[in-house]
């Protein structure tokens, strides 16, 4: 039987693998931890998951020295937008190296940026594809944006230049017009963006009626910083959200997943501002010319009017001087027929009242007899009840009274008991008695004052 030692076996390892793999390899993988020490050497590790199940199917380590890392890594920044990071999926060419000590590890000499743009986009277009093929896609640009909306809920980090941006311009706006702004904090990238966005939309969804839209902004960022805003998550629940919202997430070049299924889906958070500033001044030109042309109309009509109305007032004032002269007479005729139906009015009102004034005093007068009788019969049934009342609780006093005197300490010395005390307080063991201690017995007849000379414990 052939026998190595650990060193050898090793070796004849190293030299198999390296009969495979003379050369470089292009590799596959996603990036699951990357870590940059303080002498510029980054270190990754190496995964490969199971397409449905997402659980690791192969791990391996893998290095790039700082020597190759900075031309790399600003290689892939400046192609990508992004930076390398965990949950990326790259394309890295490597050399296989082993060692006796270390094991199996991977050089990283190049990367190929083109197949991490390729697999962003890939997962991008899945997710707008699942938001269509859910019927949510367009849901959002359905609801109603009132036409001077004023109350605004504001998703950013208070921390964000892009919200102070946006709350300037749009608060200190050229034209004066008020807005209400409410802030949701939420972190705006980072492994906590999708949470907190999704947080900060349930938050305002249970004051849905205090608001009249939804704001989502922050300031420009790499592609990295804003990826989370291409996922299907927030992007689902911004499109089935029933106020309209409005997002300046940052992209200059590229729109958002949340960008495209957004009510309106703007570049910056300025932008966001002057898109409601301008909401309120198109309302404001509008009612500001239907007065301009309201008051033109007016004046149009008066003018063409103006003869009609002065051969009315001409026809109206001969009308009434002839009526006047006709009907002379009349308002005499009239204020006496007036004064004669008042009196008869009055007269017939005056005995109504007189009867109803006797009918009233007989019925009071019954009235209170009926109450007399009634407060007579509570008085009578209160003085019968508060009588038992007293005689059932002084009979109860008088046998609490018995149960008292029956324990009464003294009453016990009459049967020839003694009481023993120490410093004032009945003795009833010897557990706190020394000797020498002074004690007093009470007899039914006298005390009796001792020294404690021996104490006899049972």
């Amino acid at each position: 039987m052939e026998q190595f030692t650990l060193s050898e076996l090793q070796l004849k390892i190293k030299q198999s693998l390296y009969g495979s793999f003379p050369e470089t390899v292009w590799l596959v993988a996603e990036i699951n931890q990357l870590n940059e020490n303080q002498n510029g050497h980054c270190y990754l590790e190496l995964i490969e998951k199971y397409p449905r199940k997402g659980t690791p199917k192969a791990k391996a380590k893998a290095t790039i020295w700082a020597y190759q890392y900075n031309l790399l890594k600003n290689y892939f920044e400046n192609t990508t937008g992004s930076e390398l990071q965990s949950g990326m999926q790259v394309l890295l060419r490597v050399s296989v190296e082993f060692h006796e000590l270390y094991g199996l590890s991977l050089n990283v000499s190049d990367i190929d940026p083109a197949y991490t743009l390729g697999d962003i986009e890939k997962q991008r277009r899945q997710t707008i594809d699942a938001l269509k093929n859910a019927g949510i896609f367009d849901m959002n640009k359905s609801t109603y944006l009132t036409v001077v909306p004023q109350r605004i809920a504001v998703i950013s980090s208070e921390k964000a230049a892009g919200f102070d941006d946006f709350e300037d311009q749009l608060l200190n706006n050229e034209f004066g017009y008020q807005f209400e702004l409410e802030l949701f904090n939420a972190d705006m990238q980072g492994k906590r963006t999708e949470k907190t966005v999704i947080e900060a939309l349930d938050a305002i969804f249970e004051r849905e009626n205090e608001f009249d839209a939804v704001v989502i902004i922050r300031g420009g960022g790499s592609k990295s910083d804003l990826a989370a805003f291409d996922s299907f998550d927030i992007a689902a629940n911004i499109a089935q959200f029933p106020l309209p919202v409005v997002t300046g997430i940052g992209h200059t070049r590229d729109e958002s997943v949340c960008d495209m299924v957004a009510f309106a889906g703007l570049k910056t958070p300025t932008a966001v501002a002057e898109y409601f500033v301008n909401k309120t001044k198109d309302f404001d030109q509008v009612v500001t010319l239907a007065e301009q042309r309201l008051a033109i109309a007016t004046k149009g009509l008066l003018a063409e009017n103006k003869n009609a109305i002065l051969l009315l007032q001409q026809k109206f004032s001969k009308v009434t001087h002839t009526g006047l002269a006709q009907h002379k007479q009349k308002p005499l005729m009239l204020e006496h027929a007036l004064l004669t139906a008042t009196r008869k009015v009055f007269e017939n009102e005056k005995a109504l009242l007189n009867k109803m004034a006797s009918k009233q005093a007989v019925a009071g007068k019954f009235y209170l007899h009926k109450q007399r009788n009634i407060l007579y019969n509570m008085q009578i049934n209160l003085k019968t009840a508060t009588e038992q009342c007293f005689n059932k609780q002084k009979h109860q006093l008088e046998l609490l009274s018995q149960k008292v005197n029956a324990n009464d300490p003294y009453r016990i010395l009459e049967h020839g008991y003694s009481l023993t005390f120490n410093n004032g307080k009945i003795l009833s063991n010897t557990e706190k008695l020394k000797l020498g201690d002074h004690i007093e017995t009470h007899l039914k007849q006298g005390r009796i004052s001792s020294t404690i000379s021996q104490i006899h414990k049972t």
